[in-house]
């Protein structure tokens, strides 16, 4: 899993106009989450085995070049493939799926994921058909996990002067903005480099210590 970097706290005061938000007795320098009207793609951790087609269950493991995802304001996740260069996706849908595969999803740093679009359950086969902002995606029930589960997000085209900052303002070239599962805010993370150190740059005002806290899957 790839890692990446948060800022480290103790109490609000480290954060500058952030807050210090706890999960599992770590603090993490976050900032109120800004509503965004693009759909937010969450990776979730998944399991070895491997569903037969794309767009499965990711419960039951996702092909090699899908990431398993949750759309921020659904409650279920399912398996997307990358769409292509000319925004094509792959067409191989679970057995029983009549949902036609889009070019639906996009990530901060624009990669662009595909999805299954469905107008009601009877399309999603096993899935179900949850809608947001008017657009049906074939989801599955999301099982719980114990790992920290990062949400990226898309983000205005302004930048932070340094890492770490809100992602209101913008995230710098080597970031995304994640949201950790549990905690309501968000913030800009760059990756961790290959010795696991983080860029030491941090928005004025914060005290918190750059970490390489996070992994997604």
């Amino acid at each position: 899993g790839d890692k990446y970097c948060a800022l480290i706290c103790q109490s609000d005061s480290d954060c500058g106009t952030g807050s210090c938000q706890k999960i599992m007795g770590v603090g993490l320098c976050t900032y109120d989450a800004t509503e965004t009207a693009a759909l937010e793609s969450m990776t979730t951790q998944v399991a070895v085995a491997t569903n037969p087609t794309h767009y499965g269950n990711p419960s039951s493991g996702c092909e090699s070049d899908e990431q398993a995802v949750r759309v921020q304001g659904l409650s279920g996740d399912f398996c997307s493939p990358k769409c292509d260069s000319t925004g094509s996706c792959p067409s191989d849908v679970p057995k029983g799926d009549t949902a036609t595969p889009e070019c639906a999803l996009r990530t901060t740093t624009g990669d662009k994921y595909c999805a299954l679009i469905c107008q009601s359950d009877s399309d999603c086969g096993t899935g179900s058909c949850q809608k947001i902002m008017g657009v049906g995606l074939c989801t599955y029930d999301a099982s719980e996990k114990l790992a920290v589960e990062t949400t990226m997000t898309q983000v205005a085209d302004a930048t932070n002067p340094t890492h770490y900052g809100n992602p209101s303002s913008g995230c710098e070239s080597d970031e995304q903005a994640v949201k950790v599962q549990g905690l309501s805010g968000d913030f800009c993370s760059p990756k961790c480099d290959s010795t696991g150190s983080c860029p030491s740059d941090v928005p004025k005002g914060d005290t918190a210590t750059p970490e390489c806290a996070l992994r997604t899957t």
